[in-house]
């Protein structure tokens, strides 16, 4: 991992989520769309700007993890089960909804004006 001082941090039941003060985002644990352990923080490059905010969910079973951009922008991934990642495209009562890695939510997705 890099040598930055972390600014955010977030704790769910079985996964981690953190941000260094570079807006680099780091993840470790249990997701429940990889089914994987990662034992050591890995980088999430998925993104084009800096992350400044994040959340893990802390229940035991569906977990996923969100976080907004410097730019406003809002993600989400891992289970998507009944809805609550925010994506109106992908829904289910099951596991079929899941994202494997963030995804923009595109209903707070503004143009912005100048």
């Amino acid at each position: 991992m890099e040598e930055e001082k972390m600014i955010a941090m977030s704790a769910g039941f079985s996964h981690c989520a953190c941000v260094n003060q570079t807006g680099n985002l780091f993840t470790w644990g249990i997701l429940q769309s990889s089914k994987n352990s990662l034992e050591e923080p890995k980088k999430i490059e998925n993104f084009e700007t800096a992350i400044v905010q994040i959340s893990c969910s802390v229940g035991e079973k569906y977990c996923h993890t969100g976080c907004v951009d410097v730019e406003g922008r809002a993600y989400t991934w891992s289970s998507g089960y009944k809805g609550k990642l925010g994506h109106a495209d992908n829904w289910s009562d099951g596991d079929g909804a899941d994202e494997t890695g963030p995804k923009m939510i595109q209903a707070l997705k503004f143009q912005l004006t100048e």
